[in-house]
């Protein structure tokens, strides 16, 4: 692992995020989820969304975004949440797959659930390929994923081959 300023980074390539997505996409296939409707969170969802679309050969793929964060710096600081993009999701009686590459604290993705609830899915499952635990409050790490399902787990900063290293 890298270490940027005081804080450990985890870089993932391209080719892990792929094998992270695909296997989310085996745990989608195993619980049988019928048409889902695939929503991902902006920006980072945008690549794991798509893989596990292409997958699970869903063409209901839409986007979202939720701001939690006030600069792009590792670690920034919460800002007030703001979303944009929900109001004409077709995801009324439908499955949902609400998809971020990354979760940590879980303010994301509780945030986007709750206001997609608000639009009548039959049901909401959160999936991040990733799941950060580092806690911001303590020395001790996250004992609990805010994602319903999650595949690799890391005590970093996680970047993904999308960003722009810095």
């Amino acid at each position: 692992m890298a270490q940027y300023n005081d804080f450990e980074v985890r870089a993932y390539t391209w080719q892990e995020m792929h094998e992270l997505c695909k296997a989310l996409a085996a745990q989608m296939q195993a619980i049988q989820l019928v048409n889902p409707v695939i929503v991902g969170i902006a920006r980072g969802g945008f690549f794991p969304a798509l893989v596990l679309a292409h997958e699970l050969g869903c063409r209901d793929l839409f986007t979202m975004s939720v701001r939690t964060t006030a600069t792009e710096d590792i670690r920034s600081k919460r800002s007030d949440p703001k979303i944009y993009g929900l109001n004409d999701l077709p995801v009324v009686d439908k499955n949902v797959l609400l998809v971020d590459d990354v979760t940590n604290t879980g303010t994301t993705l509780q945030l986007a659930r709750e206001r997609l609830q608000d639009l009548g899915p039959k049901e909401i499952i959160t999936i991040c390929p990733v799941w950060d635990t580092v806690n911001e409050l303590s020395d001790k790490p996250l004992t609990k994923c805010a994602a319903d399902y999650f595949i690799d787990t890391v005590h970093a900063w996680a970047r993904f081959p999308w960003e722009i290293a810095t």
